[in-house]
């Protein structure tokens, strides 16, 4: 888990620098003060071996997912779904836009959860995500400013 973790950050800092950037000074922020949590000991040891600059994860396993938004996030937020086991017929509905993509085993997804309705209907076989994401209240909580929209920057040097 270690690894994919790190590697899930490691496209974030890609596709979004600055959401990884201050996802990581959170966390680093909280490793200098853990008094800011009840289980500050407790932390600095998950810290310790916390290797992604996402603060949270959900295992999704031979479910469909319902259509919904992800609400604890920033709508500039990417969250990142990693898809796993033997499936077939997986499908990602984005049904706000009229949207539906292949979502066959070993996929992986960017998306703004907050603000793009999504949803998995049932697949044949078995089906597992991790869905990676971010809590606003986390970055609140540790006094982090949030990350804006990722833009690319053209101009000419």
């Amino acid at each position: 888990m270690a690894e994919s973790s790190a590697l899930m950050g490691s496209l974030l800092s890609i596709i979004h620098p600055e959401m990884y950037r201050r996802s990581m000074e959170g966390f680093s922020y909280l490793a200098a003060h853990p008094e800011l949590v009840k289980e500050g000991e407790e932390v600095l040891q998950v810290l310790g071996a916390w290797s992604s600059p996402f603060s949270g994860y959900s295992l999704i396993s031979n479910r469909r997912t319902p259509v919904h938004r992800d609400n604890s996030a920033r709508p500039e937020w990417y969250d990142l779904l990693a898809t796993f086991s033997s499936y077939t017929n997986g499908v990602l509905e984005f049904p706000g836009l009229g949207l539906t993509i292949d979502y066959p085993p070993g996929s992986l997804v960017a998306l703004c959860g907050k603000i793009i309705q999504h949803a998995v209907p049932e697949v044949t076989g078995s089906r597992v995500c991790i869905a990676h994401y971010m809590k606003d209240n986390v970055h609140q909580r540790l006094q982090v400013p949030a990350a804006g929209w990722m833009t690319l920057d053209t101009r000419s040097d």
